[in-house]
């Protein structure tokens, strides 16, 4: 049973529990992500909540992993990491570089065409997210994207930008408010 819950504008968003995750390559990014949906849906922040209830949606192949976490910070009592840190473990596990290294080469041929940057958001997120790159790598290829006068002003603007999540929202800020549109929030 999906939940339900409010957001701005009295929309209702459904998020299912995450599929139980076996192992396979191929399903690796489509987990992590509506992992972090129904981590959101829940208010699950800290990394300990996400990754150990994440952890819960493993079996099969992915079992063993999950076994050697559970003991890691359960058992053993260890920090468990940042949460981005923990999905990049996750990644490094059951990516093949393949899927990797074609994300990456898709990431520098991505276009921004002005007025459509919802679908350079949300194909630049997927890619980045399959690339297995890091952040600075990622931010770099951002900047390289988006057209060189909004990543000027993206600069000037003195917004947080130390991800690449942070600049492409600045950058989408500054594209809608150049636009009369509404800025993300």
């Amino acid at each position: 049973e999906p939940i339900t819950m409010s957001s701005p504008g009295n929309t209702e968003v459904k998020v299912n529990k995450p599929f139980i995750f076996t192992g396979k390559s191929a399903d690796t990014l489509d987990w992590i992500r509506t992992v972090e949906l129904y981590c959101f849906a829940h208010n699950y922040a800290t990394n300990a909540s996400r990754s150990v209830g994440a952890l819960s949606y493993m079996a099969e192949a992915a079992a063993p992993f999950a076994q050697q976490e559970v003991d890691k910070y359960i058992t053993k009592q260890q920090a468990v990491p940042e949460w981005t840190e923990w999905v990049k473990m996750v990644k490094n596990q059951f990516l093949s570089a393949d899927e990797s290294l074609n994300a990456a080469h898709a990431l520098e041929r991505l276009p921004w065409k002005n007025g459509e940057h919802w679908n350079f958001l949300n194909a630049f997120t997927t890619l980045a997210n399959r690339s297995g790159l890091d952040d600075l790598a990622i931010k770099i290829i951002l900047m390289k994207r988006v057209p060189m006068g909004l990543a000027q002003k993206v600069i000037a603007s003195g917004k947080d930008q130390d991800t690449w999540q942070k600049w492409l929202k600045a950058a989408i800020d500054i594209e809608e408010t150049s636009q009369g549109l509404f800025a993300l929030r």
